[in-house]
């Protein structure tokens, strides 16, 4: 993680802010998005959602697929659930 806003993020799971050109804001970004929630509903990597991680880590994006569903799970556990 690389700015403030993510640093933030890591003592609040639903922070929303999000820096333009931070790579730790791009993973939450994507890992918030209804491409990767339908992607996980769907059981496969739709289209829309390899385009976006590709926007992000090019060639990488499998790589970045595994960032983004890291920061799912984190996102996830730090939600109150009352």
């Amino acid at each position: 993680m690389s700015c403030t806003d993510c640093a933030k993020a890591q003592t609040c799971a639903d922070w929303p802010i999000y820096q333009a050109g931070c790579s730790g804001c791009a993973v939450r970004t994507i890992a918030q998005s209804p491409r990767f929630h339908m992607s996980g509903v769907d059981g496969s990597l739709s289209a829309a959602y390899r385009t976006a991680l590709a926007q992000v880590f090019g060639d990488d994006w499998r790589g970045g697929h595994e960032k983004v569903k890291a920061e799912a799970a984190r996102i996830k556990a730090g939600r109150v659930v009352e």
